[in-house]
């Protein structure tokens, strides 16, 4: 494999990675305020309306947060299947040539 070609891999994974990295930390933060804010409620600082909307708002972002998950995993797995398969080709379909 070429060094261009390394340097190009490299460049995504480490994009795939900070991205990765990123909403793993938004969804940890989210967790974080959900339970405030189950704490809250439940020592009378907050009232139910106020509680199921902060809840529901959570959610839907942490469900978002998870999408991007899902579609950042499968730009890897994409990226890491192309990289095999270009391996191979490049061997002619031959990966013990050396032998």
């Amino acid at each position: 494999m070429d060094m261009a070609a390394v340097d190009n891999y490299k460049q995504f994974t480490s994009d795939i990675d900070a991205k990765r990295r990123f909403i793993s930390k938004e969804i940890n933060e989210l967790n974080e305020k959900v339970a405030n804010t189950n704490d809250k409620y439940l020592a009378d600082n907050l009232d139910e309306d106020d509680y199921k909307g902060v809840k529901k708002e959570k959610k839907n972002k942490l469900n978002s947060y998870k999408k991007r998950s899902n579609i950042i995993l499968s730009e890897s797995k994409k990226l890491d299947i192309k990289t095999k398969n270009r391996k191979y080709s490049r061997l002619n379909g031959k990966p013990f040539k050396h032998l």
